[in-house]
Formats: structure tokens, C-alpha cells, sequence
């Protein structure tokens, strides 16, 4: 019996067992190239990929595991996810499909879909108008001052998108999560906080399909506002790469999710991304966007760590 019959007649749970035992496909090879099993659609896909369905939950998704990826979380030793779609938003790859479908409030990565509604809207007149700090303390001292919206994008403060999302209203933001199919698009009764404590929570996975589907214009932005919020997000990483990214932290500076999301451009198309983890400490705050880029960089996406 040749390889692919042997791996064919094989269980799950055997298979998992086997593929652990070949290290001759963890060479770095990235070639796709996979093995069938059977019904259950595992395949081992170079560079110690695994790939399998994950539970009904995930509406067909298709998830590669990346054990290089995996790797780096065991380094960092913090629990979380990493997940990125190309062009096709039913596959997935990165680590922990688990973790993945787990809906969690976006905390400040909500600051992308609602920087897009308060310009359409004309909440704000742009990026450019200016609000004023009442002089009461905050929670960060770099909030205590007057910011535009495009300061307070970058700097994630609270207070002034909270004056954004008061002046864009309830019957507003609703429709635009409905239009934007945005994790389980609920407002709910508190208009300053459901980003950040709830009932508004999206998933990883779907994290990556709005923003696969953003990136690539299938929503019906306006082509200012959408070159205005490219604007915010945008960095060079070199090599002719773009990443567009937002990071975000629910109960900030407190133990709390953490998140860092968005798209990459290249030569290689547009790839979302969407990195979620636990910061159980204030330390961690710079592991969101080093752990993500380093996954970027598994995936041949970035040429290096920003």
C-alpha cells in the first residue's frame, strides 16, 4: 500500500497521530501540495500545515493549521489566535480554530467600520474636525488633550468615539452593522460602550471576512471615505508591502481581550488578518502586534517585522 492509500484509510484521530511523525514535510516547503482522507477532508499541506474542516459552527469553513504559527504563541506563551483569508474567505489559515470562532467584543478594531459610518453619515465633517477634551481625567493621560478623529483613530480614544457613535444614533450603527454583516450586529441599549463590553462581539474568523471584503470593495463605500480610512491604517512595511491594521484592547489597561486586525497588499494580492489574544497584563500589549507580524512573516506576507 503507497502513501496516499495508507493515509486515505486512516481515521482522524489516527491521522493526527501520524502526520506528527513526518518530518520530512516540515522542510519549509510552502507548495500546498496535500494528502485526502477520505471523507473527513484532512490534509497535510507543506510546512507542517494541517488542514481540516472545523465544526458546523464555522459555515463551511476550510482551516489550515500552520504549526510554525502554533510555534510562536507556545514561545510568546500567551493563549490566542491567528487567522488570515486570501481571496476565497472559507479558507483559513493560522492557529487555534477554536479560539478562532470565539466571538469576543472588537474593543478599538470596531473604530474601522465606525470611522467609515460617521463619514457617511456626516457625524463628522472629517477626519479633521476637532473635539474637545472637557478637561475631566481619563483613563490614559494621552487622552487628556483636544484630538481630531484622525488622532483619536490612531491614539483608540474612548471618549471621543463615544461623541461619534451618540451623534451617528442607534437606528444608524444597526443598519450599518446589518449592512456590513459585522460578527452578531447588535447594538444593544448603551451607545458609549457595546464595543467594548457588549452585546456587540464578532469572531476572529469573521473579523477576517469583513475585512477580506472591505479591502477587496464589496461594500458600498464611498471612494473618499474609503481612501480616508486607508489613510488611517496605512503603514509601509518595505518590500512593496502595505499593511492596513487597528489594534484594539476590551477593559484596557485591565486584564482583557486583545486584538490586532486588518489587510496586507502586495505583489501577492490582499490578505486579511486578524490576531486575537489574552492580555492578562499590560505587558502584553506590544505582543499584538509583534506576535501578528511575525505570523505575517511565516506566511511570506511581510518581508520583516515593522
Amino acid at each position: 500500500m503507497n502513501m496516499k492509500q495508507t493515509v486515505a484509510a486512516m481515521g482522524a484521530a489516527v491521522l493526527a497521530a501520524f502526520l506528527s511523525q513526518m518530518p520530512a514535510y516540515a522542510s519549509g516547503e510552502k507548495s500546498m501540495t496535500c494528502l485526502r482522507a477520505g471523507a473527513d477532508l484532512i490534509k497535510f499541506c507543506g510546512a507542517g500545515a494541517v488542514t481540516m474542516p472545523v465544526n458546523a459552527e464555522s459555515s463551511g469553513i476550510e482551516w489550515i493549521e500552520d504549526q510554525a504559527i502554533a510555534q510562536l504563541f507556545v514561545d510568546a506563551g500567551v493563549d490566542g489566535t491567528f487567522v488570515s483569508c486570501r481571496s476565497r474567505s472559507d479558507v483559513m489559515v493560522g492557529h487555534n480554530s477554536h479560539r478562532a470562532l470565539k466571538r469576543l467584543p472588537p474593543a478599538s478594531t470596531f473604530k474601522i467600520p465606525h470611522t467609515l459610518v460617521a463619514l457617511k453619515t456626516s457625524a463628522v465633517s472629517d477626519i479633521n474636525e476637532s473635539f474637545a477634551w472637557d478637561g475631566s481625567p481619563r483613563r490614559f493621560g494621552f487622552w487628556e488633550r483636544d484630538m481630531t478623529l484622525a488622532e483619536a483613530f490612531e491614539a483608540s480614544n474612548l471618549h471621543v468615539y463615544q461623541e461619534v457613535a451618540s451623534r451617528i444614533g442607534r437606528v444608524e450603527l444597526e443598519s450599518s452593522l446589518v449592512e456590513f454583516n459585522y460578527g452578531n450586529r447588535q447594538v444593544g441599549p448603551w451607545l458609549s460602550s457595546f464595543w467594548l463590553q457588549g452585546p456587540l462581539e464578532i469572531s476572529a474568523v469573521e473579523q477576517c471576512r469583513f475585512l477580506l471584503s472591505l479591502a477587496t470593495g464589496q461594500f458600498p463605500v464611498d471612494n473618499v471615505q474609503w481612501k480616508v480610512l486607508r489613510q488611517l491604517m496605512a503603514s509601509d512595511a518595505g518590500g512593496g508591502v502595505t499593511l492596513y491594521a487597528k489594534t484594539g484592547w476590551a477593559n484596557a489597561p485591565d486584564p482583557g481581550p486583545g486584538w490586532w486586525v486588518g489587510w496586507i497588499e502586495g505583489t501577492f494580492g490582499v490578505v486579511a488578518f486578524a490576531l486575537q489574544i489574552d492580555m492578562p497584563e499590560p505587558a502584553h500589549a506590544a505582543l499584538r502586534v509583534e506576535l501578528g507580524s511575525k505570523a505575517l512573516v511565516v506566511l511570506d506576507l511581510l518581508p520583516s517585522i515593522p
